[in-house]
């Protein structure tokens, strides 16, 4: 009898083990971070009017956590780049280079690439890369911007659309 009861636990036991234990290759979330977007458009986008224009986006990110660097708290990051564009064409997709500059004093430089819809007046991009250097390099990256308020009106005056701002979402993640 007893040898039963233990054999049913034992294999109770075992079975619980194997369910629970870690799947091989699972992916580990390094950084996960959220904030506040603000991007800035030199020239003004116009609404039909497509000209050189210098975008600069510069992310605050106020509160990060990290399961691999508990040191690692909040963090900026800015680019920029020159395209084409006009109110119109902000639907375009994308690709560039981002550097994250940690609360620890530990940069991430990534390679990514964007992808753009326009709803309505809300914008929401999504970028989709791999830390080429520094902190968590090979890990994958992505970026979710949220709702930029881009007022169409704004487009149809003379300076165009010059700025607009959202919440932000950062998420590294190892494999």
């Amino acid at each position: 009898m007893r040898l039963r009861l233990f054999a049913a636990v034992a294999a109770l036991l075992s079975g619980f083990l194997v369910f629970t234990a870690p799947v091989a290759g699972a992916a580990t979330l390094d950084a996960t971070c959220t904030g506040t977007t603000a991007t800035g458009y030199s020239p003004g986008l116009l609404l039909l009017t497509e000209r050189a224009t210098l975008v600069s986006q510069s992310h605050v990110l106020g509160v990060c956590t990290s399961q691999t660097d508990p040191a690692v708290k909040s963090a900026t990051s800015f680019s920029s780049g020159l395209g084409l564009l006009s109110c119109l064409s902000l639907g375009a997709a994308g690709n560039g280079t981002q550097t994250i500059t940690w609360n620890t004093g530990e940069t991430t430089t990534f390679f990514f690439n964007r992808t753009r819809t326009v709803l309505a007046g809300l914008t929401s991009d999504v970028l989709n890369g791999v830390v080429l250097s520094g902190k968590f390099r090979g890990d994958g990256v992505t970026v979710t911007v949220n709702g930029l308020l881009t007022n169409p009106l704004t487009c149809l005056g003379a300076q165009g659309l010059t700025t607009a701002s959202g919440p932000v979402t950062i998420a590294i993640t190892s494999t």
